[in-house]
């Protein structure tokens, strides 16, 4: 009998023993995995997305440097040292420009462009030059001070007052040869920059292009004054960087930002190491290298195409990535999950609008500058675009923004005439609004040119060239 007890409590021992164990194996179980959770949370967020090799080669781009005395931004600098800034009179002048409303000589304008004749010279230099570097790439990140960038956009626009005031003076020829230099301008701003400095360039060159529209209309510009200026425009626009360029720079800042876990200015609304916790747990800074790698990839593969084979590529439901095939639907589903990613990107989506109107507005004024100089020797513009060719142009420039291959299109109107795109609704609207400020209701610009003035009043005969 006294076996038989010493067995069961021997027994009873056993089993109290593995109860005791097991619950608290279950309690150190549980207690490891609300540990591991959220390390486990992570490892899935990331599993999610595949990790994506460097999108390009990027030693070229780390590499890339021209010496001081090849480059035009040295020139800007030495020109910004140089430069006045206008007074609040001259500012407040200067800008009705824009609207049409300054009437030259006078003589505040005249007091400042005097003052700033060493600079706009040294400036006017510095365009003549072939290229262009503001910022190395390897010093480039999303907190470079691009003050250089922003002081040349209001070198711009004195550029326009002088070309202006010269306009004014009956010196036409020294009007078009500052628009040339402002066009050179515009180039070398967004020459390997970043999507800023691309962006600022694409402004200047708006700028541009319209006062070379009203220049071209002074009526003691001959036939042949106008095919030379037609033909060093299209040799300036050589200069146009590729769009592949500024996007590969925003690139290499947005993954060192990434990298250094930059998070200056979000301490206003929470502790930064609470935040930098929290985006760690959620699969972050891997999760966002990964889907921009991806992101960057897709628009790099197409980005200096034409829109129109941009969009077909676009249109593609699988991207093959270095043998990775991902769909848009899955990039869209985890670009969702990444904070880093869905701050960042949004600052490309509306580059790519932009180059394309800069683009659209470049092929227009070449159109623009033919049509007066058919003037010239008619006196008249012609009834349809098709008799500039190939006199006055190769050929007709393509719109971008048709859906199919189709010439911008061109209309004698009275004595006047347009050149515009169908822009992107796609559609012909009639060229009645082809600039932003004919918009008579509030609402989008359905068609996008110029507008190309009569030289004169009425039509006459104009002397041959």
């Amino acid at each position: 009998m006294s076996i038989d007890r010493d067995n069961k409590s021997q027994v009873d021992k056993k089993n109290f023993l593995q109860r005791w164990i097991g619950w608290r194996a279950i309690a150190v179980f549980v207690f490891l995995m609300l540990i591991l959770s959220p390390f486990i949370y992570r490892g899935y967020q990331l599993g999610q997305v595949p990790d994506f090799p460097e999108p390009f080669d990027q030693e070229p781009l780390l590499e890339y440097s021209i010496p001081d005395d090849e480059n035009a931004m040295y020139g800007f600098r030495s020109a910004m040292t140089l430069y006045v800034q206008p007074t609040p009179e001259a500012r407040e002048l200067r800008d009705e420009i824009g609207i049409g409303r300054l009437r030259l000589p006078n003589d505040v304008m005249d007091q400042f462009l005097k003052d700033n004749e060493p600079a706009l010279f040294v400036w006017k230099q510095a365009t003549e030059m072939e290229e262009s570097l503001y910022i190395p790439a390897r010093e480039y990140d999303l907190s470079v001070s691009l003050d250089l960038v922003q002081d040349l956009r209001e070198v711009q626009r004195t550029v326009m007052l002088l070309c202006h005031k010269l306009q004014s003076e009956g010196k036409t020829q020294e009007a078009g040869e500052w628009y040339r230099s402002a066009l050179r301008a515009s180039r070398h701003i967004g020459k390997n920059g970043g999507l800023i400095e691309r962006l600022v360039g694409i402004t200047c060159f708006q700028h541009t292009a319209v006062g070379l529209t009203e220049w071209a209309a002074v009526p003691d510009l001959t036939s042949e004054d106008l095919k030379i200026v037609h033909h060093q425009i299209q040799e300036d626009w050589m200069l146009t960087e590729k769009t592949s360029t500024a996007l590969k720079l925003e690139y290499l800042s947005m993954m060192k930002m990434i990298e250094l876990a930059d998070l200056e200015g979000w301490d206003y609304y929470f502790d930064v190491e609470i935040l930098k916790s929290v985006l760690y747990l959620k699969g972050e800074p891997g999760l966002g290298q990964r889907i921009l790698r991806f992101y960057f990839f897709d628009l790099l593969r197409s980005c200096d195409f034409p829109r129109r084979e941009r969009q077909r590529i676009a249109n593609e439901t699988i991207v093959n990535f270095d043998g990775i095939e991902w769909s848009n639907e899955e990039f869209n589903r985890s670009l969702k999950k990444s904070s880093i990613a869905g701050l960042l990107l949004p600052s490309t989506s509306q580059f790519q609008t932009a180059i394309d109107r800069e683009e659209v507005h470049y092929r227009c004024l070449l159109v623009a500058l033919a049509a007066q100089a058919y003037f010239r020797d008619h006196g008249e513009f012609p009834a349809d675009a098709s008799q500039l060719v190939p006199k006055y142009l190769e050929e007709i420039p393509d719109d971008l923004y048709s859906p199919t291959p189709a010439p911008l299109i061109y209309r004698r109107n009275g004595i006047d005439a347009v050149v515009y795109s169908v822009f992107e609704n796609e559609l012909d609207d009639g060229g009645n609004e082809v600039n932003y400020d004919e918009i008579v209701s509030w609402g989008n610009l359905l068609d996008s040119g110029f507008r190309i003035r009569n030289p004169f009043d009425q039509p006459l005969i104009a002397p041959k060239s």
